[in-house]
Protein backbone atom coordinates (compact mmCIF):
# COMPACT_ATOMS: atom_id res chain seq x y z
CA UNK A 1 0.00 0.00 0.00
CA UNK A 2 1.35 3.39 0.88
CA UNK A 3 -0.14 5.76 -0.98
CA UNK A 4 2.24 8.67 -2.12
CA UNK A 5 2.39 12.14 -3.57
CA UNK A 6 4.60 13.34 -0.87
CA UNK A 7 7.63 14.51 -0.82
CA UNK A 8 9.31 12.79 1.36
CA UNK A 9 8.21 14.58 4.62
CA UNK A 10 10.92 17.64 4.11
CA UNK A 11 10.65 21.16 3.31
CA UNK A 12 8.70 21.56 -0.06
CA UNK A 13 10.50 23.64 -2.36
CA UNK A 14 10.01 27.19 -2.39
CA UNK A 15 8.15 28.19 -5.96
CA UNK A 16 7.13 31.68 -6.83
CA UNK A 17 3.63 32.63 -6.42
CA UNK A 18 3.34 33.74 -10.05
CA UNK A 19 4.63 30.03 -11.69
CA UNK A 20 0.91 29.38 -12.29
CA UNK A 21 0.74 25.77 -13.44
CA UNK A 22 4.38 25.00 -12.01
CA UNK A 23 7.29 24.75 -14.51
CA UNK A 24 6.18 21.67 -16.50
CA UNK A 25 6.46 23.92 -19.75
CA UNK A 26 10.05 25.08 -19.02
CA UNK A 27 10.46 28.72 -19.19
CA UNK A 28 10.09 28.71 -23.06
CA UNK A 29 12.61 31.12 -24.26
CA UNK A 30 14.83 31.59 -21.01
CA UNK A 31 16.04 34.20 -19.82
CA UNK A 32 16.74 36.16 -23.19
CA UNK A 33 13.30 36.91 -23.25
CA UNK A 34 11.44 40.84 -22.26
CA UNK A 35 11.21 42.10 -19.04
CA UNK A 36 14.02 40.64 -17.04
CA UNK A 37 16.36 43.53 -17.02
CA UNK A 38 17.49 44.96 -13.43
CA UNK A 39 17.16 41.79 -11.84
CA UNK A 40 14.48 42.85 -9.32
CA UNK A 41 16.21 45.78 -8.10
CA UNK A 42 13.69 47.81 -10.26
CA UNK A 43 10.81 46.77 -7.65
CA UNK A 44 9.36 50.35 -6.95
CA UNK A 45 8.27 51.28 -3.49
CA UNK A 46 4.84 53.42 -4.12
CA UNK A 47 3.81 56.06 -1.23
CA UNK A 48 0.06 56.28 -1.42
CA UNK A 49 0.27 57.92 2.07
CA UNK A 50 3.51 59.79 2.82
CA UNK A 51 2.54 60.95 6.18
CA UNK A 52 1.64 57.59 7.15
CA UNK A 53 5.36 56.39 5.71
CA UNK A 54 8.40 56.45 6.69
CA UNK A 55 12.36 56.82 5.57
CA UNK A 56 14.78 54.06 6.80
CA UNK A 57 18.75 54.21 5.98
CA UNK A 58 22.22 52.67 7.91
CA UNK A 59 19.81 49.16 8.00
CA UNK A 60 22.33 46.39 9.28
CA UNK A 61 23.28 43.73 6.37
CA UNK A 62 21.38 41.05 6.16
CA UNK A 63 18.16 42.63 7.73
CA UNK A 64 14.77 41.21 6.50
CA UNK A 65 11.77 42.85 5.78
CA UNK A 66 10.18 41.19 8.71
CA UNK A 67 12.73 42.10 10.94
CA UNK A 68 12.61 45.47 10.23
CA UNK A 69 8.73 45.18 10.70
CA UNK A 70 8.97 44.07 14.07
CA UNK A 71 11.47 46.62 14.86
CA UNK A 72 9.36 49.34 13.60
CA UNK A 73 6.34 48.35 15.31
CA UNK A 74 7.09 49.34 18.53
CA UNK A 75 5.73 52.65 17.40
CA UNK A 76 2.41 51.68 15.91
CA UNK A 77 1.54 48.79 13.72
CA UNK A 78 2.84 48.44 10.72
CA UNK A 79 1.14 48.22 7.25
CA UNK A 80 4.31 47.22 4.63
CA UNK A 81 8.06 47.55 5.11
CA UNK A 82 10.45 47.21 2.47
CA UNK A 83 13.92 47.20 2.32
CA UNK A 84 15.71 48.64 -0.66
CA UNK A 85 19.10 48.61 -1.93
CA UNK A 86 22.09 50.51 -0.43
CA UNK A 87 20.76 49.72 2.91
CA UNK A 88 17.52 51.82 3.01
CA UNK A 89 13.76 50.76 3.32
CA UNK A 90 10.74 52.02 3.76
CA UNK A 91 7.89 51.53 6.50
CA UNK A 92 4.05 52.46 5.53
CA UNK A 93 2.19 52.69 9.20
CA UNK A 94 -1.38 52.47 9.93
CA UNK A 95 -1.61 55.81 11.32
CA UNK A 96 0.47 58.78 10.66
CA UNK A 97 1.17 59.46 14.09
CA UNK A 98 2.81 55.88 14.59
CA UNK A 99 5.02 57.54 11.63
CA UNK A 100 5.92 60.29 13.54
CA UNK A 101 6.46 58.50 17.02
CA UNK A 102 8.81 56.45 14.69
CA UNK A 103 10.89 59.72 13.72
CA UNK A 104 11.30 60.82 17.26
CA UNK A 105 11.51 57.56 19.17
CA UNK A 106 13.28 54.39 16.47
CA UNK A 107 15.57 57.52 14.92
CA UNK A 108 19.31 56.20 16.45
CA UNK A 109 18.20 52.64 18.02
CA UNK A 110 19.99 49.81 17.55
CA UNK A 111 18.56 47.27 15.20
CA UNK A 112 20.59 43.91 14.92
CA UNK A 113 23.55 45.86 15.89
CA UNK A 114 23.62 49.20 13.46
CA UNK A 115 22.02 52.54 14.47
CA UNK A 116 19.67 53.39 12.07
CA UNK A 117 17.84 56.30 10.55
CA UNK A 118 14.39 57.12 10.43
CA UNK A 119 13.61 60.03 8.38
CA UNK A 120 9.82 61.48 7.57
CA UNK A 121 9.04 60.52 3.85
CA UNK A 122 9.49 63.58 1.52
CA UNK A 123 8.86 63.13 -2.20
CA UNK A 124 12.13 64.31 -3.67
CA UNK A 125 10.91 67.33 -5.33
CA UNK A 126 12.35 69.95 -7.54
CA UNK A 127 12.99 73.39 -5.95
CA UNK A 128 10.85 76.02 -7.86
Amino acid sequence: GGGGGGGGGGPRPWRPSWGKGGFKGGWKGGWGGKGWGGGGRNVRFEVRNPESTVWVGSLPEGLTFTELKAHMSQVGEVRHAQITSGNTGFVWFKEAEAAQSAVSTLNGSECKGSAIVVDPWTKKEKNP
